[in-house]
């Protein structure tokens, strides 16, 4: 890789990227998609869990089903979301 004792190279030039040349990132509708999906998702658990907890209550495995069903999806979903969207990938 280089010397320890190597004084580090500067390059003048402008064939890289000129000064700019880099237009400005519009984050705010991506805010807005980011904000809207932890709402879905947050909302999706919430009833989710109040719908497994009522199952379990009046012992309806069905929904008790249907219920951990939902979780496990919304769950899987944000996990492998955040996995596949982490930086370096």
């Amino acid at each position: 890789m280089g010397g320890e004792n190597q004084a580090p190279e500067i390059i003048h030039s402008d064939a890289v990227i000129t000064r700019g040349g880099v237009n400005r990132v519009e984050t705010h509708g991506e805010l807005i998609k980011i904000k809207a999906a932890v709402w879905i998702v947050g909302t999706t658990l919430v009833i989710g869990v109040i719908t497994l907890v009522i199952s379990t209550l009046y012992a309806k495995p069905e929904l008790q089903t249907w219920a951990t069903s939902v979780i496990s999806a919304v769950s899987g979903a944000a996990i492998g979301y955040g996995f596949n969207n982490a930086k370096g990938s």
